[in-house]
């Protein structure tokens, strides 16, 4: 099949990519709604279009789209009054609370009431927590916002400021790299309409040395 992407609605577009650029990690991110108290106050929501961008300096970057009613979503708007925010990978095993996660509520309700979740607090300086039980977590600040096309998307571009990972998938070898066990991680995977998916097999495969 040959598609002309000119002839092709937005919407048809997303179906495609999501099942063809596969797969695609989660970032699971907190952001501070900037009123309320305890738990309350903060934002949970997982995007799909999501990766690391650089090394230096420390660049993690994912796409948030707007609300069906075409407002900013709460994660848009929370990045651009506060600067920051949590970047979590979830385990396999929270992909219930991840997909939880995702319901599209009204501005300011937290959906870290709807489960039983436990925060650590945030480095000083940063406004966002963590969850507790995430395998790796980046606290990071907004460096820009680069909107796309007529502005019905905007991809955040973070630069991470602290790292967490849990120390039981760490090892570090003599030379001071730190390696972490990405079976121990079992990261959720998103494909395309409700499919998600999971690491299975883990090969190595050194470089060719020309």
């Amino acid at each position: 099949m040959h598609i002309h992407v000119a002839d092709m609605a937005a919407d048809q577009l997303y179906h495609i990519l999501t099942q063809t650029v596969i797969p695609r990690p989660v970032a699971w991110v907190i952001t501070d709604n900037g009123a309320g108290e305890g738990i309350e106050r903060y934002n949970l929501a997982p995007f799909s279009f999501f990766n690391a961008m650089a090394s230096d300096p420390p660049m993690l970057a994912f796409a948030i789209s707007r609300k069906s009613d075409g407002s900013k979503k709460d994660t848009w708007v929370n990045l651009e009054e506060q600067k920051h925010c949590t970047v979590h990978i979830g385990n396999l095993t929270q992909q219930g609370d991840v997909i939880d996660s995702s319901a599209e509520l009204p501005h300011g309700t937290s959906e870290l009431l709807r489960r039983p979740y436990q925060l650590e607090a945030a480095p000083s300086g940063h406004s966002s927590p963590r969850l507790a039980n995430a395998p790796v977590a980046f606290h990071c600040t907004l460096d820009h916002m680069h909107p796309l096309g007529k502005g019905t998307t905007a991809v955040a571009f973070c630069r991470i400021d602290h790292i967490f990972i849990s120390d039981a998938l760490v090892e570090k070898s003599d030379n001071g790299r730190i390696t972490v066990d990405a079976a121990g991680v079992n990261p959720i995977m998103r494909l395309g309409g409700r499919q998600y998916a999971s690491l299975g097999e883990i090969t190595e495969h050194a470089r060719p040395k020309e």
